[in-house]
Parts: C-alpha cells; structure tokens; sequence
C-alpha cells in the first residue's frame, strides 16, 4: 500500500494510516478520519475536527485534525485500541503545534495504557515518556536538536526499541535520543489502562497543560521501530505537501 502525494514510503510493519489529505481516509465531511491500513479509525471528539486552511499565514491550505486543546472533551480516540498493544514500535506523525505551553507537555500522542507519550515540551523541546516492565521510566526531553517551534508544520517520528533507544527524528533526521535499555524488555503495561488518543494523555482528560493545541495531518502507527533510512524516505516521500 502506498499513500497518496509521493513516491511510496516504507510500508513494512505499517499498521496504522491516518491521513487527512486523502479521500479515501478523510471523505470530507464527519468526525471519523479513517485508517487507510482498516485496523483502526479515529474518532474525533468534543471541538476537534477536520478543517482547511493556512498556517502561520502561509499559503499552505491542506485539511487536518484540528487540535483544540484544554477542554476535557477534545482529542481524537482510536477505534481498536489493541492493535497497538506492542512493545517495540514507530509513531509517525505530520503536525504543527500553534501554542507551546510553560507547564507539562503539549501531547501529540499518549498511550497511557503502555505508560508511553510524545510530545513537546513548554519550550519546545521534543521527548516523552517511557516506562518499561521493571517500575524504572524516562520521561524529559530528548538530546540534540529536537526542538519545535509554533505555527510550523514538522516531519516527526518517535521509535521506541528496548533493547537500545528511545529516538525521535525532525524532518528526516535524528534530532535526539536515550538509552532505554535499562526500562526492561516491554511497556510496563501493554493492555490495561487508558486507551491511546491524540492531541492528549490520560485517555483524553487530561490537565490543560498537557493537551495540545495545533494540527496533524498524517498519523502512522508501525509495529517496529524504524531506521533512519526509512524515516527519510518517508520524509522525502511526503514534505512536499507540507512545503518542507
């Protein structure tokens, strides 16, 4: 399977295909973008919805999830939670934020159930939360140059690997990275829990402070974690789109 807008990106593992740029996933109208992949939809809830337009006043005009922030309602939730109950694993996503908080993180994905999140930090910083199967946990940002800034749309793929690291590339390289070897061979807790949703942690009701307020595109959910050269050719596949 290939998605629309370039030549093919790496589908090998690939489980998850949310884009809302394509038909097929978004049919214009509806709070259900769906999985091009068939193994689970988002749902989106409260205010977030699919709209168009500009970002930052740029002449960018693609659709895109939304994400509306601070209530407890708004956020997107998947519709089979347990295709995504795996250990080792890519999160792959297209997305600006349009504010950057100065408490705890602006979400762009929680699995609360594994005790796992991306997201940026009140100034910007890229990193998240891992907490593996013996009780230890990162949780900070992430080395190197992971950093975002407002009202700009950034390539971002986070892979997490126990048996050596927690990473996250910007734009098709490696902006930063931890050894997480040391957390155990797993999430702490695969399937109990929260469900994971977008735009949010604690199943969608968390704090203001830890919601974000921004838009996605594209969501990816693979079942490995990828290698830089495949999150390049993703990147290269695609930033065309997103005027990257």
């Amino acid at each position: 399977m290939a998605i629309s807008g370039g030549p093919d990106t790496t589908t090998d593992g690939l489980l998850i295909a949310i884009d809302t740029t394509d038909r097929n996933s978004y049919r214009g109208s509806g709070n259900t973008v769906f999985d091009l992949c068939g193994n689970s939809n988002v749902t989106l809830n409260g205010t977030t919805s699919v709209v168009s337009g500009p970002v930052s006043g740029s002449s960018l005009n693609i659709p895109f999830m939304n994400l509306t922030g601070t209530g407890t309602s708004n956020f997107g939730s998947f519709s089979n939670r347990s295709v995504m109950d795996i250990n080792n694993s890519s999160y792959e996503f297209f997305a600006f934020w349009g504010t950057l908080g100065t408490g705890g993180p602006d979400t762009l994905y929680s699995r609360e159930n594994a005790r796992f999140y991306a997201t940026a930090y009140g100034g910007g910083a890229l990193g998240g939360f891992v907490r593996g199967n013996n009780a230890t946990q990162f949780e900070g940002s992430l080395t190197g140059n992971g950093a975002v800034t407002t009202n700009t749309w950034y390539h971002l793929v986070f892979t997490v690997d126990f048996t050596s690291t927690f990473a996250v590339y910007k734009n098709g390289v490696l902006a930063g990275s931890t050894n997480i070897s040391a957390l155990g061979t797993g999430f702490i807790d695969p399937t109990g829990g929260f469900n994971p949703v977008i735009g949010s942690r604690y199943g969608g009701s968390g704090t203001p402070e830890t919601k974000m307020t921004g838009g996605m595109s594209i969501f990816r959910f693979y079942n490995r974690p990828l290698v830089a050269g495949e999150v390049l050719q993703n990147y290269n596949a695609l930033k065309s789109r997103f005027n990257l």
